[in-house]
């Protein structure tokens, strides 16, 4: 199963903001969870950093591809390559939004090492 397989969009409603809508209705989603499986959320400040040779957004597809390429690894390495890939695309730029991704597993065995 790939990684677009199991993608669910949230909704388009900012959270803790003077302006936010605090009766909003969030979507619930339900996933079929197995062992084996990991999870990451995130905000929209890494995908819409601004770097690279054009100076352009990093973009979902990128950082989709960034997770693909490394979910078989420990999510603390992971977490390592997420960091150096988010610094070495902003470059110089100034960091443009809050920059926030979760993830978590179930692992196949007696593995403690499930989250980030």
């Amino acid at each position: 199963m790939s990684i677009e397989d199991c993608l669910s969009k949230g909704d388009k409603q900012s959270i803790g903001y003077k302006r936010s809508d605090l009766d909003f209705n969030f979507t619930n989603h339900t996933v079929r969870i197995e062992k084996g499986m990991s999870f990451y959320m995130y905000s929209d400040g890494f995908v819409d950093q601004l770097g690279g040779e054009k100076n352009r957004r990093l973009g979902c597809r990128r950082f989709r591809n960034l997770l693909k390429e490394n979910a078989h690894l420990p999510f603390e390495e992971q977490r390592e390559i997420l960091v150096h890939a988010f610094h070495e695309y902003k470059g110089e730029n100034e960091v443009r939004d809050d920059v926030t991704v979760v993830g978590f597993g179930f692992p196949q065995g007696g593995d403690d090492n499930t989250f980030f």
